[in-house]
């Protein structure tokens, strides 16, 4: 009896091959060692928050993919991305210190509760 998954991968394997194995190995090892640093996270011997663990993934398999300097990587780097992105968690985080979070939970949550099932 077929798996019925086995025709859709097979599709899926000749439509989108594996072209650069290399680049697989290499992908591979940063999620190895980006994994494993979230385990050990925990320890106190670890002092790297779980940011700095993706940064230094994210760095490693940059560096390892492009061959080239540290210099030449961080110049490819869309630093405006990561800066809105950093701005906009740091809003959210004091928007939940505040607490203006749970307090729109509560009202969506009242709104909710009032409407009739009607």
């Amino acid at each position: 009896m077929d798996h019925p998954y086995k025709t859709p991968l097979e599709e899926l394997q000749k439509k989108y091959p594996i072209r650069d194995i290399p680049l697989l190995v290499k992908s591979l090892l940063c999620f190895l060692f980006v994994t494993s640093m979230f385990f050990l996270h925990s320890l106190p011997e670890v002092n790297l928050s779980l940011g700095w663990i993706a940064m230094l993934g994210a760095i490693l398999l940059l560096l390892l993919a492009s061959g080239k300097k540290l210099e030449d990587v961080l110049l490819r780097i869309e630093w405006s991305t990561l800066i809105f992105f950093a701005a906009l968690f740091v809003l959210i985080g004091a928007l939940q210190k505040l607490g203006l979070i749970e307090w729109i939970g509560v009202q969506t949550e009242s709104f909710f509760m009032g409407v009739h099932e009607e």
